[in-house]
């Protein structure tokens, strides 16, 4: 019994100590909202320490908000494929507009101030990512051509280490990609190899 009673006693203390980590003003956790859901709520529409755009490389910005987006499972919203509900389904369309709202705060929050000007009409963040890859990704015949160009021109910079190559070098094939014109693997290791200085050549 007398253990019994010390367990009871342990237990009573580990719980008032709980609700006291967990006040708010002086006011305890009993009858309040978890705060555990609202800190990890917070944490869903809090923007990562990213670069914001600043009207370069726009293919690496996507790539990281992509990444963003689809961790807090909102890819679908901005890609179009979670089709906005009709508002006579209330739940849905509740859930979804919630899901817009943080869509919306991300992307905005990634753009130097200058460029929401781009944006400022849009209605939904599917329409915001559909404007900002529509002005930046260039999809013109002339960009294709310069993009060519460069990729199959390009060499090593003798100040850069193989790494940084390949990095290059798969950068310029992501830009091609990006248009519509993906590079096969076969000709991107061709690439990588014709593109290194003689003296460092597999024989």
């Amino acid at each position: 019994m007398k253990m019994e009673r010390t367990r009871i006693k342990e237990g009573l203390v580990a719980k008032k100590r709980l609700n006291r980590s967990c006040s708010v003003r002086g006011q305890s956790s009993v009858g309040r909202p978890d705060l555990c859901r609202h800190f990890r709520e917070k944490m869903t529409t809090e923007l990562p320490q990213i670069q914001k755009f600043n009207g370069d490389n726009f293919h690496l910005w996507k790539f990281q908000m992509k990444i963003i987006l689809e961790t807090k499972d909102l890819l679908s919203i901005i890609d179009g494929s979670e089709v906005k509900p009709e508002i006579e389904d209330i739940a849905k369309f509740s859930e979804w507009k919630k899901k817009d709202a943080k869509s919306k705060m991300l992307i905005t929050t990634a753009l130097e101030f200058k460029y929401l000007q781009q944006i400022v009409n849009c209605q939904t963040s599917a329409e915001m990512w559909k404007k900002l890859s529509t002005i930046y990704e260039l999809k013109s015949e002339t960009n294709k051509y310069l993009l060519q160009q460069r990729f199959f021109e390009y060499k090593m910079n003798p100040n850069d280490n193989i790494a940084s190559h390949i990095s290059k070098v798969e950068t310029r094939a992501q830009q091609m990609k990006d248009l519509g014109e993906p590079i096969s693997d076969v000709a991107l290791i061709t690439k990588v190899i014709c593109s290194l200085p003689e003296n460092t050549r597999i024989s």
